[in-house]
C-alpha cells in the first residue's frame, strides 16, 4: 500500500521518514508512507499540488517494483496514474476503485472552473476507464456514468461500502440510550438529552449549513433535550463554529476528529440518529456512497437525509428513517421531533437498520463479492505480462498488415463479391447479408457481417427451424470454401476483427464460459484460427478452447503464417466443415 501522510489518522508506522518516506508492515500489509502532509483545511491548488506529487513519488514504486495487480481508489483521479502507467508499460493487472465522480462533482460544485483543467480531468477519466481491466463503483450513478463512456460495460462493478458489524452495534435500545460518555466531552450535554449525530467532513460539499438552521429552528421552538453532535474536521467547521456561536445555539456540539473505536463507542451509547447532509447538487443524488450512512445502520441508527437518491430509496422503502426535500429546514427539523417524540418508532427503526445492515451490506458478504472480482479480473490477464512489450508491438504489427491486406482485399476482389451476392439473392433471396451480434476483444459486441448460407424459414411458434432444415446446397458450398465468410473484411477494417484470432462465437454462450475459457476475448476475433486448423467442427469444445487460449498466449508472426497456410490447406481440401450429425456445428451447453 502506498499512501500519504494525514494529521488526522495513522498508517501505524511509527519510524523517522528517510528520503521521504518510510515502511513496514501494518497487519501483515506492507505499507509506504510518503512525507506529503495531506489536509482538508489547505487549498484547492495546494491540495492538487499533493496529489500530483503523490502520483509521481507512486509511480516510481510502482515501476521498480514487482507487482502482480495494482489497485487504485480515487478520489482523487490523479490516483489512477500510476496505475495507468504500469498497465500500459508492464501489462500489469489493473482494478480502479470510483469513489465520487471526477471531473463531474468538483465541475457541478464549482471548484474547478478553468476549461482546460476540466478538459484534461475528462482525458485522464477516459483513460483512467480505458486502461482498467476492472472497475467497481461505488455508487450505482457511478457505474452508470462509467457505462457511458466505456463500451465494455462487463468490466464494471457495482461494491458499495460495507458495514463493519463488529465495531458498529447497537447495545441498548435507542430509547434507554443515556449520554453518560458524552458529557466528558462538553457539560452542555444532559444525560438524558437526545441526540443527532453528523459524523465525517466538514467540507463545502456536505452543506452543514443547512443543519445549523435546522439547530436554529429547534432552539427557536424550545426543543432543549435535543442535540446535533458533529464529529470531524474540514474546511468549513471553523466557518460552522462560528456561525453557530453567532446566532447563540447551545444546541450544536463540536467535537474533533476521534477514532473509529471511540465514534462507535458514543454511538453505542449515546446517538440516537444519524444524519446524511449534502449540498443540493443532482450529481450527488447517486453518484456517492457515504461511510457514515453503513456506519449508522450497522450501529441500528435511524437515518435523516436531505437529498434524494439510491439511498433515500432504501431509507424510504426500507423504514431506516426519514427524508426531507434539499434545503427544507423545517422538514428536516420536523423529522427529528417525530423520532424524539415517538420512541416506540424510533426502537422499531433502529431495529430495521440493524437488520438490513446484516443482510445486504455486512463486510463478509462484500468481501466475497470483493474477492471474486479480484480472483476473475487476475485470472483473466494474468498472462498478459509474459513478453508483454514485444506482444504488443507484433499486434500493433499486426493491426496494419490487417488493415492493409483487407483494404487491397475489397478493392481486387469487389467485383467477384458482388457476383457472389447477386448469386446469394438469386438462390436464397433477402438478406443477402447475415449480420448478428458478437463478443470480440474483452467481450465487446460487435455484429458480424457474412453472406448468407440459409434459408430464413420458421415454426409456427415464429423460431428459426434447425440449421440442418434451412441450409441449402448452395449455402453448403459457400461454407465449405468458407466464402461466406469474405464479408467480415469489413469488420477487419472496421478494428473488430483480425484475419487470425478465436473465432467470434454467439453472444449467448458468454454465460457459459469458465474463466480460463473467458481469457480468448483478450485478442481480437479472427476470420480463422488455431481451432480452425485443428479440426474445425470436428473436435468438440473443450478442444476448441484450449487451442482458442493457446493461442492468446502464444501470438506471434511464426504462429499467424502457420495458421494461414494451414487454413488455405483446409479450405481446399474441405476438411471439417459439419460437426458429426450437424449440418454445421453443435450447440455450445453446460
Amino acid at each position: 500500500m502506498v499512501c500519504i501522510s494525514c494529521k488526522d489518522t495513522s498508517t501505524g508506522l511509527e519510524k523517522e521518514f528517510i528520503n521521504g518516506k518510510r515502511e513496514g508492515y501494518v497487519d501483515g500489509i506492507y505499507v509506504t508512507e510518503l512525507e506529503m502532509y495531506y489536509s482538508n483545511h489547505k487549498n484547492f491548488i495546494s491540495r492538487s499540488l499533493i496529489f500530483l506529487k503523490y502520483s509521481f513519488e507512486a509511480t516510481k514504486i510502482c515501476i521498480f517494483g514487482n507487482y502482480e495487480i495494482v489497485f487504485a481508489t480515487s478520489t482523487p483521479l490523479t490516483v489512477s496514474i500510476p496505475a495507468i502507467i504500469l498497465r500500459w508499460l508492464k501489462g500489469t493487472t489493473f482494478i480502479f476503485e470510483v469513489r465520487d465522480l471526477w471531473p463531474e462533482l468538483p465541475k457541478a460544485m464549482g471548484i474547478v472552473k478553468n476549461p482546460i483543467i476540466l478538459r484534461l480531468l475528462s482525458i485522464l477519466e477516459k483513460l483512467s476507464y480505458k486502461s482498467a481491466d476492472s472497475i467497481i463503483g461505488l455508487a450505482p450513478g457511478i457505474c452508470k456514468s462509467i457505462e457511458k463512456i466505456i463500451s465494455n460495460k462487463n468490466k464494471v462493478y457495482f461494491i458499495p461500502n460495507a458495514c463493519d458489524l463488529d465495531l458498529f452495534y447497537p447495545d441498548k435500545l435507542a430509547s434507554l440510550k443515556t449520554n453518560k460518555h458524552l458529557t466528558k466531552y462538553n457539560k452542555l450535554i444532559k444525560k438524558n438529552d437526545f441526540i443527532a449525530l453528523f459524523s465525517g467532513a466538514h467540507g463545502i460539499a456536505n452543506g452543514l449549513g443547512s443543519i445549523i438552521d435546522v439547530a436554529s429552528y429547534l432552539h427557536d421552538h424550545n426543543y432543549k433535550e435535543i442535540k446535533i453532535l458533529f464529529v470531524g474536521d474540514g474546511s468549513q467547521k471553523v466557518y460552522l463554529q462560528n456561525l453557530a456561536k453567532t446566532k447563540k445555539l447551545d444546541n450544536c456540539i463540536f467535537l474533533d476528529p476521534i477514532s473509529k473505536i471511540e465514534l462507535s463507542l458514543i454511538m453505542r451509547e449515546c446517538v440516537h440518529v444519524g444524519i446524511m447532509c449534502l449540498k443540493n447538487i443532482p450529481e450527488f443524488y447517486n453518484g456517492t456512497s457515504p461511510n457514515k450512512f453503513f456506519d449508522y445502520i450497522s450501529a441500528g441508527l435511524p437515518v435523516l437525509i436531505n437529498y434524494p437518491g439510491w439511498l433515500t430509496d432504501i431509507v424510504i422503502n426500507e423504514n431506516l428513517g426519514l427524508y426531507s426535500n434539499p434545503n427544507d429546514v423545517k422538514s428536516f427539523a420536523h423529522n427529528i421531533i417525530k423520532l424524539y417524540s415517538d420512541r416506540q418508532s424510533l426502537d422499531k427503526v433502529s431495529e430495521n437498520c440493524r437488520s438490513y445492515a446484516k443482510q445486504n451490506f455486512a463486510r463478509e458478504l462484500m468481501i466475497k463479492k470483493f474477492l471474486a472480482m479480484i480472483k476473475l479480473t487476475y485470472l483473466t490477464n494474468k498472462s498478459r505480462e509474459n513478453n508483454y512489450i514485444s506482444r504488443n508491438f507484433y499486434i500493433f504489427f499486426k493491426r496494419i498488415c490487417d488493415l492493409i491486406l483487407a483494404t487491397l482485399m475489397i478493392i481486387i476482389g469487389l467485383p467477384i463479391y458482388i457476383l457472389i451476392a447477386l448469386l446469394v439473392y438469386i438462390e436464397l433471396g433477402k438478406p443477402i447479408l447475415f449480420k448478428q451480434s458478437r463478443p470480440g476483444y474483452k467481450g465487446k459486441v460487435f455484429k458480424i457481417y457474412k453472406f448468407s448460407s440459409m434459408r430464413n424459414i420458421y415454426d409456427k411458434h415464429g423460431k428459426p427451424l434447425p440449421d440442418k432444415y434451412r441450409i441449402t446446397k448452395f449455402g453448403q458450398w459457400l461454407r465449405s470454401y468458407s466464402i461466406d465468410e469474405i464479408p467480415e473484411l469489413i469488420n477487419i477494417i472496421k478494428g473488430e476483427m483480425s484475419f487470425v484470432g478465436p473465432r467470434p462465437l454467439l453472444k449467448r454462450y458468454l454465460k457459459y464460459y469458465t474463466v480460463e475459457e473467458n481469457r480468448r476475448h483478450n485478442i481480437k476475433p479472427g476470420i480463422t484460427g488455431m481451432a480452425q486448423v485443428n479440426g474445425r467442427n470436428t473436435i468438440n469444445w473443450d478442444q476448441k478452447f484450449k487451442y482458442d487460449v493457446f493461442y492468446v498466449d502464444n501470438v506471434s508472426f511464426l504462429l499467424d503464417i502457420k495458421i494461414i497456410i494451414k487454413s488455405f490447406i483446409k479450405v481446399l481440401s474441405r476438411e471439417g466443415i459439419n460437426a458429426k450429425g450437424e449440418a454445421t456445428m453443435s450447440e455450445f451447453k453446460r
